[in-house]
C-alpha cells in the first residue's frame, strides 16, 4: 500500500508498506517520508544567525522477516532507521536548534512453547548547532554531538506447575555506552545493568490470584539490589 498527504506550510508525507509471504517465511516493509516548514516565520533578525534551511525532514523505514519453526515455534528478525537530516526550531525557550538525528536498531527474537530468547541493539545519534538567542549581542553558537548505542538481551522461561501455579523466571543484560563533545571522557563510564527474575502466578481459587516474586539486579553506579513483589487479584 502508498500514501501521500500535502498541506500548509510545504507539509508533506509519504509511506509505503509491502507485505507477503511463502511457505514459513513471512515479511513486512514500509518507508515513511515526512517534510514541514513550520518554522519558517521566525525572525531571523532577533536571532541574528541564518540558517538557510528551516523546518524538518524525516525518513524512516523498517523491516521484519519471520521464520516458522516446527512445534509452534517462531524466530523473527527485525531492524529499522530514522534519518532525521535536519530540524531547525524551537528548543526550550528563546533557544534554537539546527540538527540533525538518527536513530538505528536491529531486534531479534525466538518464542518457543516455553521460551522466549530476545536481543536487539539501538543507537541514537545527534550534532547539533545550539543558538542561543540575544538582542544587543551576536548569538551564542555551540555545537554538539552526542551518540549513544544500548545492548540488550533478554532469555524467559515458564512453565506450568499443577493446575493453579504459573512459574515464570528469567535473566536479562544491558549495556550502555554513550560518548560526545559534552560528556567528558573521565567522567562518563559504560552502564552494566544485569537483572535475575522469579515470579508465581498463583491461583488458589477461580476467582482470586496471587503474583508474587522478586528481581534482583545489578548496576554500574547502585550495584546489587534486591525488589520482591505480592500482587492480590480478586476477579
Amino acid at each position: 500500500s502508498a500514501s501521500a498527504v500535502t498541506g500548509e506550510e510545504s507539509m508533506s508525507l509519504g509511506s509505503l508498506v509491502h507485505s507477503s509471504g511463502a511457505g514459513r517465511v513471512q515479511y513486512k516493509f514500509s518507508m515513511g517520508y515526512h517534510r514541514a516548514d513550520t518554522f519558517e516565520g521566525r525572525d531571523e533578525a532577533t536571532l541574528r544567525v541564518n540558517v538557510p534551511e528551516l523546518g524538518l525532514d524525516v525518513l524512516r523505514g523498517n523491516a521484519n522477516i519471520q521464520y516458522a519453526l516446527p512445534q509452534n515455534r517462531r524466530l523473527s528478525l527485525s531492524g529499522g532507521f530514522s534519518d532525521l537530516p535536519r530540524y531547525d526550531g524551537p528548543f526550550f525557550g528563546d533557544r534554537w536548534a539546527d540538527s540533525e538525528l538518527d536513530h538505528n536498531y536491529i531486534q531479534f527474537d525466538y518464542k518457543g512453547a516455553q521460551t522466549t530468547l530476545r536481543g536487539y541493539w539501538n543507537r541514537n545519534s545527534v550534532d547539533m548547532k545550539y543558538i542561543k538567542a540575544a538582542v544587543d549581542r551576536p548569538p551564542l553558537i555551540t555545537n554538539v554531538h552526542l551518540t549513544s548505542d544500548l545492548y540488550n538481551l533478554e532469555w524467559l522461561y515458564h512453565f506450568n506447575m499443577g493446575r493453579s501455579h504459573k512459574i515464570i523466571s528469567g535473566i536479562n543484560y544491558s549495556y550502555n555506552d554513550s560518548g560526545g563533545s559534552l560528556l567528558h571522557p573521565d567522567e562518563v563510564k559504560p552502564l552494566n545493568m544485569t537483572g535475575f527474575f522469579f515470579q508465581d502466578e498463583w491461583k488458589p481459587l477461580k476467582t482470586t490470584e496471587v503474583i508474587y516474586g522478586a528481581r534482583y539486579d545489578y548496576h554500574t553506579y547502585t550495584h546489587w539490589n534486591l525488589s520482591p513483589r505480592i500482587v492480590f487479584l480478586y476477579h
